[in-house]
């Protein structure tokens, strides 16, 4: 909830500043503060300034998305080869978890889990190095001061309306099953506790396989809304079959398989 609040309340302050800004510095400054917010997390006790730093590293970590999407459109102005390689950035969401959850729990399981969180922020710190030599410096566009006039009139355009209605969707439907998804599990079969593990990293194999080849079909194809539409409707025939069709384990991990999967395509 409080990543969500954060994620909101960034993408506000992106709609006024973006453009405004260096979106490489932006990208960088974003993630050190992911950084040093994460460490900060490791060396607080109490829960209110915890909860705190949580929110400023979640808010962070939206605006580093969003730069990093910003300075893709710029360094590649036509479509096909952006679409092509937004599908890596996409896919990398997924790929984070499946690989740094496991590393990150075997740091908390031999030292703490303090160190585990300092470990988190001091690599955060070094991508921010990395992304601030590594990346080209692209100037901002100096854009005009924009009004809350602007991005409603764009929402009503003919594929804008619709694409973002879709988009809360799919992503209030994750929310609400990535809330449950471990007590449903637990509740639906007697070992479910065992098989917890199993479909949170179905979730990052899937979300970072069909991201990472989400783009470069939709790129080859050339028809976003149409792939978009076949995935919302592939997510929610796999959702109800998630849902309603529990004989073993195997059949609920393979339809949640294929709802990340296409969750994956769709944030293409």
């Amino acid at each position: 909830s409080v990543s969500a609040l954060a994620a909101a309340c960034a993408a506000i302050l992106l709609f006024w500043h973006a453009e405004r800004l260096p979106p490489r510095r932006l990208l960088a400054g974003a993630v050190a503060t992911v950084g040093l917010f994460t460490i900060l997390t490791g060396l607080l006790d109490a829960f209110p300034p915890l909860l705190a730093a949580q929110f400023v590293a979640g808010g962070a970590a939206t605006v580093a998305y969003t730069s990093a999407l910003i300075l893709l459109g710029r360094l590649y102005p036509d479509a096909r080869a952006r679409t092509r390689r937004q599908g890596l950035i996409i896919g990398s969401l997924g790929c984070g978890p499946l690989v740094g959850t496991p590393l990150l729990r075997l740091i908390a399981s031999g030292a703490s889990w303090r160190m585990a969180l300092a470990a988190y922020g001091a690599l955060a710190l070094l991508a921010a190095i990395v992304a601030l030599v590594a990346l080209p410096d692209v100037p901002p566009r100096g854009a005009s001061q924009r009004r809350l006039s602007d991005a409603l009139s764009a929402a009503r355009l003919p594929v804008v309306g619709p694409t973002l209605l879709a988009g809360l969707g799919v992503w209030l439907l994750w929310g609400a099953l990535g809330a449950f998804l471990a007590g449903y599990i637990k509740h639906a079969y007697a070992d479910g506790a065992h098989w917890i593990g199993a479909f949170w990293a179905a979730d990052g194999v899937a979300f970072g396989l069909c991201s990472f080849g989400g783009g470069p079909l939709i790129a080859r194809l050339g028809r976003p809304a149409h792939a978009l539409t076949v995935a919302l409707l592939g997510m929610l025939a796999s959702m109800l079959a998630f849902v309603w069709l529990t004989p073993t384990p195997f059949v609920s991990l393979a339809c949640f398989f294929l709802w990340v999967g296409l969750l994956g395509l769709a944030s293409n």
